[in-house]
């Protein structure tokens, strides 16, 4: 019986720490998180949380173009599956 994967969502406007979350999540978790929504800024995040059923968050509080905060304020129901 496969156990079903944690979905993640991970929004940082810095490409290296994506990186290194999903790098890090891959090698200390394999097949048990998996990154299905991603987004490098408030826009893009706001984007892929509206499009996405996730469990779990990864989100950078100092976006270039906003606020963590400002994605959550933007959203009326996070889809948390």
């Amino acid at each position: 019986m496969e156990t079903q994967r944690i979905r993640v969502g991970l929004i940082d406007d810095n490409y290296a720490a994506r990186e290194l979350i999903k790098e890090f999540i891959k090698e200390m978790f394999p097949n048990r998180f998996e990154v299905v929504a991603e987004g490098h800024s408030r826009r893009s995040g706001i984007a892929a949380l509206r499009t996405t059923a996730i469990d779990i968050l990864f989100l950078d509080m100092d976006l270039g173009d906003g606020l963590g905060f400002d994605v959550l304020d933007a959203l009326d129901n996070i889809n948390f599956g």
